[in-house]
């Protein structure tokens, strides 16, 4: 009898521990499982937010398809016309460095009201760091109706209804991301100041063209920069207008049919996407529904077929040289193009010494040499002929080369 009792408890605890083995073994498996199955959505929600931009996408969010982010206009029914989309910008300012110089003469050479002609008040190399100083204290301060003074005194005399703000290219060569993010919160702060009222929005940085881009100002902090200071306006009331994935390649650098100077500046096909994206974050502002695609429908250019082996190196000064496109006006009074050799040919070299003719820090290039005399004589009808390619979008160097100077130095390090 005990023995048949210690063959059951035998049996008993054989099967008991077989039951535990079965339980672990499961129990781990099923952990596997769920790794695994983690994993697998964590590397796809990577791919898809990570990866090339959207062209349809709407600008209000942060990653390309989403309308997101604050909406100081408020909420609203109604489905605004394309009138009442471009009265939405009506006295509105728009503040930045050399990316919004561009911008603003984009805008000139289009000759007409496009967004209700707004203010711009920019300099060429100018970050959120030096818009805080003094005007004592900086020497790139932007001008308004020629006199230098700061952002604050302009928007002061301007009273806007609307600000636009657009830095971060030149401060990621000072400061690290937060203490960018810090200073758009100071000048806010002081733009809020001066009018309490005011509606306040700030354009994504853009990218660097490929291989172009160096320690500091790279991809990689631009993309961190645009995920920080979309939460700042969050938090802030201030809109985001998100432009950066309709202006890159499938690889997220700058696109070569948007780039003036295979570096940070944009051309005339950039801007012309810029114009429509504003009108449709516009749309979205009054009515919080995404613009139908035709209403306000983007071409994206073709890209640039010959892209020089030799650039710039990012230290030296870049002038840009956008491609006319086919709403433009064009542009004589900015930077015509006069051809060497055919307004001063020098017949007699050995008498006239060459430092009268190019009082600039150019070496001796031709390129260079003839664009030097240009901005002291008239415009003439010459440039318009040689910049002829207007069916085209950026097909060629030769063809940036000939174009309308939007914008002129790069960030200096």
């Amino acid at each position: 009898m005990d023995k048949q009792q210690g063959n059951r408890k035998n049996r008993s605890t054989r099967w008991k521990k077989q039951r535990n083995k079965l339980i672990f073994m499961y129990t781990g498996l099923g952990l596997m499982v769920v790794i695994v199955i983690a994993a697998v959505l964590s590397l796809t929600r990577n791919l898809i937010f990570s990866g090339g931009p959207d062209p349809t996408a709407a600008t209000g969010g942060l990653e390309a398809g989403l309308n997101q982010g604050y909406r100081p206009s408020g909420a609203d029914d109604h489905e605004p016309t394309a009138e009442e989309v471009e009265e939405f910008y009506d006295n509105t300012l728009f503040i930045g460095d050399s990316i919004i110089v561009g911008f603003g003469r984009y805008l000139e050479a289009l000759n007409s009201d496009c967004l209700s002609g707004p203010e711009v008040v920019a300099s060429v190399g100018y970050s959120l760091q030096e818009a805080l100083l003094p005007l004592e204290d900086c020497k790139r301060h932007p001008e308004y109706n020629g006199t230098q003074m700061t952002i604050f005194d302009a928007v002061s005399l301007i009273r806007p209804e609307k600000i636009v703000l657009s830095f971060g290219l030149n401060d990621l060569n000072m400061n690290t991301v937060p203490q960018i993010v810090e200073n758009y919160g100071k000048v806010i702060e002081r733009l809020r100041q001066i009018n309490p009222e005011v509606q306040i929005y700030i354009i994504s940085c853009s990218w660097v063209f490929r291989g172009r881009e160096s320690a500091t100002l790279n991809n990689n902090n631009v993309k961190e920069l645009n995920r920080q200071v979309s939460e700042f306006c969050a938090k802030n009331k201030v809109g985001f207008i998100n432009m950066a994935p309709y202006l890159s390649d499938e690889s997220g650098y700058l696109y070569s049919g948007y780039t003036s100077d295979f570096y940070i500046h944009q051309n005339a096909n950039a801007y012309q996407t810029w114009v429509q994206l504003l009108r449709r974050y516009a749309y979205w502002q009054l009515c919080g529904k995404e613009a139908p695609e035709e209403m306000f429908p983007i071409t994206k250019p073709g890209p640039v077929v010959n892209i020089p082996d030799e650039t710039l190196s990012p230290t030296e000064p870049i002038v840009i040289k956008p491609e006319n496109t086919a709403p433009v006006v064009p542009h004589t009074t900015v930077a015509p193009t006069p051809e060497p050799g055919t307004q001063e040919p020098p017949t007699n070299p050995a008498t006239e010494p060459p430092a009268t003719e190019a009082p600039t820090t150019a070496p001796a290039e031709t390129s260079t040499a003839a664009e030097t005399p240009a901005p002291t004589e008239p415009p003439e009808t010459k440039p318009s002929a040689t910049a002829a390619p207007t069916e085209a979008p950026v097909t060629t160097t030769a063809q940036q080369n000939n174009e309308t100077d939007f914008s002129a130095d790069a960030p200096e390090q």
